[in-house]
């Protein structure tokens, strides 16, 4: 995979087979720290917990991607409210938060 937007088309593609339902809305592309980041704003149908007595729901998400070398970097964003809307504003000030680092460690910690 080359540049943001072969990366972000391989993980819409890639996305919509493994999941059950899946609906790209945008794509945002982002330069920090000397990478692009893809931002995918998408519905995401997942299954609820028994809080909400196990009912399937239609989330939207944020789903940020770079490259680095030969490593793919994904952090998937879901927050709302206690009503359960989905809080846009605050999804995005995590996103306007992500800053990928050069020197990204395996085993979890996140760059």
């Amino acid at each position: 995979v080359a540049g943001p937007a072969a990366l972000a088309a391989w993980w819409t593609i890639r996305h919509a087979r493994e999941q059950s339902w899946w609906k790209p809305l945008d794509t945002e592309f982002l330069y920090r720290n000397g990478t692009w980041m893809a931002v995918v704003r998408s519905l995401r149908l997942e299954e609820a917990g028994a809080a909400n007595g196990g009912v399937p729901v239609v989330r939207q998400t944020r789903e940020v991607l770079w490259q680095q070398g030969t490593d793919v970097y994904h952090v998937s964003l879901y927050v709302a409210g206690r009503d359960g809307t989905p809080d846009e504003r605050r999804m995005s000030r995590l996103v306007a938060s992500i800053r990928p680092q050069a020197d990204a460690v395996e085993g979890g910690d996140a760059p």
